[in-house]
């Protein structure tokens, strides 16, 4: 985790699997690099994306919104998104806006998601 309010983006895929890390600060500001992100990730069929957010100290519309769209994206091609260690700055407004594709994990740890041996696609 960076110490400033910086955004990070790290995408690490791992077979059937992608783990995507968001850390900082993620607002406007943001909004054209996490898309592209997120754009460039291949999705297949039957693969899962984790998204963990537990090292996001803020999150606006903008961002949540491109994170919508790339649920909504990974569901047309029958792929699931969870979202991992929810805290509270990603669960209020994502209570507010989301429709429903992007699941909130039931887990309540507070580790950040292991992390494949491949290296991140982005590293922010």
């Amino acid at each position: 985790m960076q110490s400033d309010d910086s955004f990070h983006i790290a995408i690490t895929p791992s077979g059937s699997r992608w783990l995507i890390r968001l850390c900082g600060e993620a607002d406007y500001s943001v909004v054209s690099e996490l898309s592209a992100a997120l754009a460039a990730i291949g999705l297949h069929p039957g693969q899962e994306v984790h998204i963990d957010v537990g090292d996001l100290r803020f999150v606006d519309v903008s961002c949540l919104r491109a994170l919508i769209r790339f649920a909504q994206r990974a569901q047309q091609v029958d792929v699931t998104v969870t979202v991992e260690r929810p805290n509270h700055a990603f669960t209020r407004i994502h209570g507010m806006m989301d429709p429903g594709v992007l699941q909130l994990s039931p887990r309540q740890n507070r580790e950040p998601l292991q992390q494949a041996t491949d290296p991140p696609l982005n590293g922010g």
